[in-house]
């Protein structure tokens, strides 16, 4: 999405997480790509998206929840765990940054790293939804 937008003239910023704050200060719009907008409105996306979202509303942001007509759903989802994806959270413990910081997977612990690959964005985040149905 990020590739089409600049290419059609539109200016934008991809960051991560960490330094979403600093960006939101000159932000006009946030657009969120989903995997599917429920029955009741609720946007289930990636990890971190429902993070935006809030951060978005906190600086009085407009969200727009770029959703494709064959992604609208019936369900109702009540939380982001009941039919959530487990991403590989070894994979999560081998990223570079992780490594410089010494973080690893404890040995002998039962404590067991846990990687969702989506999250639940609710409707009252949300400000309105763009569709390729005009």
């Amino acid at each position: 999405m990020l590739d089409s937008l600049t290419y059609a003239g539109v200016p934008c910023t991809y960051v991560l997480l960490s330094q979403l704050v600093p960006i939101l200060q000159r932000a006009d719009l946030i657009l969120l790509g989903a995997s599917a907008l429920h029955s009741d409105g609720s946007l289930y996306s990636r990890s971190g998206t429902a993070l935006v979202a809030t951060l978005a509303k906190e600086h009085r942001i407009p969200v727009v929840a770029c959703v494709e007509t064959y992604k609208f759903g019936e369900r109702v989802i009540l939380d982001g765990l009941a039919s959530n994806e487990l991403g590989d959270a070894d994979a999560l413990l081998s990223l570079p940054a992780n490594k410089a910081l010494g973080v690893q997977k404890p040995l002998g612990s039962s404590l067991t790293p846990l990687s969702l690959m989506y999250d639940l964005t609710p409707p009252s985040l949300i400000t309105a939804v763009c569709t390729e149905v005009s």
